[in-house]
């Protein structure tokens, strides 16, 4: 009684560590989901958009981490796809610990190239809007 009680643990455990891993990837897979979008659909649409914000001269005033998302946003799609590819390597390969740590470093990383990306696009619309909002006859 007491070995298929040991045996039935070691199953549980089995399936709980998969349903974790599987859990973790997905979770990987939706945060650089968003993070391709992002770079395939929205980087270049914003990079229409300062031309005829800022004019003729739109590159130059852009802030240095704008320039870089909008010049490298194809470095951004790569990054996006290896993170969840380098997850699925792992979820296949390591154990059931190695895969939550190694899966949320890959997350975190995914988030910061969000609010990076985000921000990196947001900021000439508010250096825009204040220049607007702070010149005579507004």
């Amino acid at each position: 009684m007491s070995n298929n009680a040991d045996i039935d643990l070691k199953l549980q455990y089995s399936q709980l560590a998969r349903a974790v891993k599987f859990g973790f990837c997905l979770i990987l897979f939706g945060v650089s989901f968003f993070n391709v979008l992002g770079a395939i659909f929205v980087v270049p649409r914003f990079e229409q958009i300062y031309p005829l914000m800022l004019g003729h001269r739109a590159l130059s005033m852009l802030p240095p981490i704008t320039a870089f998302v909008v010049d490298y946003h194809l470095a951004l799609i790569v990054l996006s796809i290896a993170l969840p590819v380098s997850g699925m390597m792992i979820c296949l390969f390591a154990s059931a610990k190695r895969v939550v740590v190694a899966l949320t470093l890959l997350m975190v990383v995914a988030f910061i190239q969000i609010a990076i990306t985000a921000a990196a696009l947001i900021l000439p619309l508010i250096s825009t809007n204040q220049t607007m909002s702070s010149s005579p006859g507004h």
